[in-house]
């Protein structure tokens, strides 16, 4: 049987004067597949370069098809 994954978005909210990042994936019709939660920037990187790098190793995930990426910085 092959299964195809639907396309998916990955969506960045990086609360920059709070030090917190919210990271979570949507379908394209904006129904939340994953949500990491507001999380503190002590335990995650939220500089320019560390968002690449989530969005790295979040889009290599080979149960996501994430075909989108979007940042909204708060």
């Amino acid at each position: 049987m092959n299964i195809q994954l639907k396309d998916m978005k990955l969506i960045f909210e990086v609360y920059r004067n709070e030090d917190k990042l919210r990271r979570y994936i949507t379908d394209m019709s904006n129904n939340i597949i994953w949500d990491s939660g507001l999380q503190d920037s002590g335990f995650v990187d939220n500089s320019d370069e560390g968002l690449d790098a989530w969005e790295t190793q979040m889009k290599s995930m080979p149960f996501w098809n994430i075909v989108e990426v979007e940042r909204n910085i708060l």
